[in-house]
């Protein structure tokens, strides 16, 4: 049993992180879930022939931060309820990407990201004290993922081992495909074909409908329903998994 809980890290899930696109001298937002702010879905759509970039260059869209009304509250209570007083926090760290990319690009910043996370949490004076980094406190991280975040872990520990986690949790993660990204699709097709004053497409809709004209199979291939966070996220649920001793299992 550790003396504090390793450092945690929340990967949301897919639309979870905005974009901003900082080409321009002043950063644009070109994404984000809320509704009054324009999404520019021209903008964020990625090049067919290189999906590390736009279609409309010039552009340089990165991600921004996690999706506040969706998950401040989710990482605030975890930075709470794990820390066992004020003056000795327990590291939770929001990890934003760009849900655009390939699942391994993220994956390679994700283990960056680790590295920093145990970094930083080496400097922490009550850590440090207790030997976190050493044989006795490996520097180590706990892994929460949301839907598509809980694919990035799992490819993570799939490419890189689990020499830095020490536990996982994930949440409605479809580790066995969406169907709803499928029926998304097929009405994004409808959609396509119904006239402008008949088609109200959904956000998500309308982004695959950019990817097809754009021709981005991979993108849509990749694409997945992020079922809604605030009835699934169990925080008691999330406490426990962390605070219980477990190990990972390996299959052939």
């Amino acid at each position: 049993m550790t003396p504090y809980p390793y450092p945690v890290i929340v990967l949301p899930g897919i639309m979870g992180s905005a974009l901003r696109d900082e080409y321009p001298v002043s950063p644009e937002t070109v994404w984000t879930p809320f509704k009054l702010v324009i999404k520019a879905y021209d903008r964020i759509t990625a090049h067919p022939d290189n999906t590390r970039f736009e279609l409309v260059e010039p552009a340089r869209v990165v991600k921004d931060q996690l999706f506040a009304i969706a998950y401040s509250e989710f990482v605030e209570e975890l930075r709470h309820d794990l820390s066992p007083q004020a003056d000795q926090p327990v590291p939770v760290f929001p990890f934003a990407y760009d849900w655009r990319q390939r699942l391994e690009g993220i994956q390679e910043a994700l283990d960056g990201f680790i590295d920093e996370v145990i970094d930083r949490t080496k400097l922490l004076r009550h850590y440090h004290k207790e030997g976190y980094g050493t044989a006795a406190f490996p520097g180590k991280v706990n892994l929460v993922g949301h839907s598509m975040g809980g694919l990035i872990i799992a490819g993570y520990l799939k490419d890189h081992g689990d020499a830095k986690v020490a536990k996982v949790a994930t949440i409605a993660s479809p580790f066995r495909g969406s169907l709803e990204a499928i029926a998304k699709v097929r009405r994004c097709i409808t959609c396509c074909h119904l006239s402008r004053a008949m088609s109200m497409p959904h956000p998500v809709y309308r982004m695959i409908c950019f990817c097809r004209r754009a021709g981005n199979r991979e993108l849509l291939i990749r694409w997945h329903h992020s079922s809604r966070i605030l009835g699934l996220m169990r925080r008691q649920t999330i406490r426990s998994v962390i605070n219980k001793p477990c190990s990972f299992s390996r299959t052939s």
